[in-house]
């Protein structure tokens, strides 16, 4: 539960993962602009009539409002800025981005604002379906990864 934040909180995130909890609800993982990797549960979301349901699908790129619960948050509402569409309609693009949502859930760390990560995650996001190679994206994506949550190796200067 993020102990630093005002009962509800609202602030731009990326799904990176959602796994099913119970019979109708999920554990959402997403990676926020405000509040860095943060967990909570999407109540009824499974539900056929649920309206948030779609808006949570991995990758989509929301605002969503978050409430404090009992033991872990519960999200409130979500609405979708990105679905992402054109990532999600190609193999290829979809592993990649999938690839750098695992990076950067693995590397951040629980209630730990990233704002620089965020900010590249979400660029990087948008321009996956315009590329025609992806080495040089997805190195320059580890590197600055890397950099920005402090495990960047030094560079400039030599070990004896």
């Amino acid at each position: 539960m993020v102990s630093y934040k005002s009962t509800i909180f609202e602030t731009k995130a990326v799904v990176i993962r959602h796994i099913p909890l119970g019979e109708a609800d999920r554990l959402v993982t997403f990676f926020s602009e405000k509040f860095g990797k943060v967990r909570a549960i999407a109540r009824g979301v499974r539900r056929y009539k649920s309206k948030m349901s779609g808006h949570l699908d991995t990758l989509n790129l929301v605002t969503i409002s978050v409430g404090k619960g009992k033991g872990i948050d519960v999200i409130t509402e979500v609405d979708t800025l990105n679905d992402h569409s054109k990532i999600k309609s190609d193999l290829k693009n979809i592993s990649l981005a999938t690839y750098l949502s695992e990076l950067v859930e693995s590397v951040s760390m629980e209630e730990s604002p990233n704002e620089n990560l965020f900010d590249m995650f979400v660029s990087t996001l948008s321009k996956i379906p315009d590329l025609d190679t992806y080495a040089g994206v997805l190195r320059y994506f580890e590197i600055k990864l890397l950099e920005y949550s402090g495990f960047a190796p030094e560079l400039n200067n030599c070990l004896e």
